[in-house]
């Protein structure tokens, strides 16, 4: 097996392990799950940790996440395509939320790229599906910011025995809590 195969190989056996054992998955875990001898992850890696960053990059790649926002049919009513955005990110918060809390997060921090982070999506990826059509209170950076806020807020298990239906994200989002008042009664 190529190099570069071998190590996507190990990456792709680490990260269910992350999931469970986090910091704590030894080499040799790692090595029975890849099916490899303990050796061979020092011949593509040089240490645990290299590996295990290595890991959580590919788990967390915004890029996959980046992609299925960008692939939103902006032709859409603003209501689908903010249905769509939610169900795309409430993934990735489940996920990164399963992986971050096994790992514990302040060990990670600082350690990951910058465009891991909810600023990379809500400057970059999000404020397109806000432009054209509807008129919004806020500029599209903001809503992105809102709509990240209720996804990762909405998602979190930790407060949460069941994330948030993406509906109801969507409309707190869109029409907010209040009920409008009656318009007045002409007279």
């Amino acid at each position: 097996m190529a190099p570069d195969d071998r190590r996507a190989a190990i990456i792709e056996a680490t990260i269910p392990l992350l999931r469970t054992r986090g910091w704590s998955v030894t080499v040799k875990e790692i090595s029975a799950a890849a099916r490899i001898a303990e050796g061979t992850i020092f011949g593509v890696f040089s240490d645990k940790e290299e590996l295990v960053l290595a890991a959580l990059r590919k788990a967390l790649d915004p890029d996959v996440v980046e992609e299925q926002l960008r692939a939103i049919d902006l032709g859409l009513p603003l209501e689908e395509r903010l249905l769509r955005a939610v169900e795309v990110l409430q993934d990735l918060a489940m996920r990164a939320g399963e992986l971050l809390t096994a790992m514990h997060l302040d060990t990670v921090r600082g350690r990951l790229p910058q465009r891991y982070s909810g600023d990379h999506f809500a400057r970059n990826v999000l404020p397109r599906l806000f432009e054209g059509g509807d008129p919004l209170r806020l500029e599209p950076v903001a809503a992105g910011r809102a709509l990240l806020a209720l996804v990762m807020g909405g998602t979190n298990s930790i407060n949460f025995k069941k994330p948030m239906p993406a509906t109801e994200i969507v409309d707190v989002l869109l029409g907010g809590i209040r009920v409008p008042p009656a318009p007045p009664r002409a007279g």
